[in-house]
């Protein structure tokens, strides 16, 4: 079906060597197909184009990148079929900003677009980059991601063994429950088997032993925790304080308007680190002195325990980013504001 020209997808030009200036590009990724949109900066009619998801495809890509003055390239987290595509513009020396579906999505309607197409989303995330400028990051480290998949693994394990525990509190049928045994005993081998393969694997790798062993020496993080945060905050250690809790979604977010002043209430973030630091927090208010103080101090000012529960993992994650920057093990106490 042809797609009809709207203000932000008008005809493709014939050649993107025709862009003069800077030229903002916009990936829409699919499974098998790659839609993008070259987008000049002066507003006039983009390029469009379709590839192939593979290697071949990235190489028509590149070429026609190399040939532009190129100031953003946007795509979109698709559950890392977006990984292939920005692993190789990295080594082609292109960075490419990942955005939250829910940025996007946000983005249409503030645009006041209702019709959706791949061409489309390619167009508006090009867009969206000439707008907002997003930061382009390069991917992790590829042992980091690694490491990240099978921790995740090891996290999905765990859940499936909780749910079917509490399906055996449930059941009635001795058979059933003999059913259920036998699904745990299953579990109970991969989580073993996980938990081997993640200790050879970050044995293998020194940097990231390195870093796990820095995130032990701190009284509250054990071994899970400290995979966890390696894993899946990779920003430790090279951040800032307040930047770190935000990815964290332990920073509180301000929600006031005119004469309103609600409280705040922390947003968004990485659940798994949350979940992890939850565990920790609750166990560095017994072994962590300076955590712990610093929760009970909170809560002798009248904060709810869960708000200083909050803070106190919100503490500790800093402590973190501290100790990966600084290379040094935990010292009790350490010159850190509370």
């Amino acid at each position: 079906m042809p797609m009809q020209s709207t203000p932000e997808c008008r005809p493709a030009q014939s050649s993107p060597l025709k862009i003069s200036g800077k030229a903002y590009v916009g990936i829409d990724i699919g499974a098998y197909r790659l839609d993008v949109c070259f987008r000049p900066e002066d507003g006039s009619p983009g390029y469009f184009f379709s590839v192939s998801n593979d290697t071949c495809g990235f190489k028509k890509i590149r070429r026609l990148l190399t040939k532009l003055s190129v100031a953003c390239i946007v795509c979109e987290a698709t559950g890392k079929l977006e990984r292939p595509l920005i692993r190789y513009l990295g080594q082609q020396g292109f960075c490419v900003a990942v955005l939250n579906p829910v940025q996007s999505v946000n983005f249409r309607k503030v645009c006041g677009k209702l019709a959706k197409t791949d061409r489309l989303d390619a167009a508006l995330l090009a867009r969206f980059g000439q707008v907002m400028q997003p930061t382009a990051k390069p991917l992790p480290d590829e042992h980091v991601l690694t490491l990240r998949d099978l921790v995740v693994r090891r996290r999905q394990t765990v859940g499936m063994r909780t749910a079917e525990s509490n399906r055996s509190l449930r059941t009635d049928s001795p058979l059933a429950k003999k059913f259920i045994a036998e699904n745990l005993r299953r579990f109970d081998r991969q989580i073993e088997k996980l938990d081997k393969n993640i200790k050879d694997y970050a044995a293998a790798c020194p940097a990231l032993q390195a870093k796990i062993d820095l995130l032990r020496s701190i009284p509250g993080i054990g071994p899970v925790a400290a995979l966890t945060l390696v894993a899946e905050m990779p920003e430790l250690g090279s951040v800032s304080d307040a930047a770190l809790a935000a990815l964290a979604g332990l920073a509180p977010m301000n929600n006031d308007s005119g004469l309103l002043n609600r409280r705040a209430k922390c947003k968004g973030g990485r659940k798994a680190v949350r979940s992890t630091l939850y565990l920790a927090a609750m166990a560095a208010r017994r072994f962590n002195k300076p955590v712990a103080l610093f929760y009970e101090r909170l809560v002798a000012k009248g904060k709810p325990k869960l708000v200083a529960l909050n803070a106190a993992m919100r503490k500790l994650l800093i402590i973190a980013n501290h100790i990966l920057a600084s290379g040094q093990p935990w010292k009790n106490p350490l010159p850190i504001a509370s």
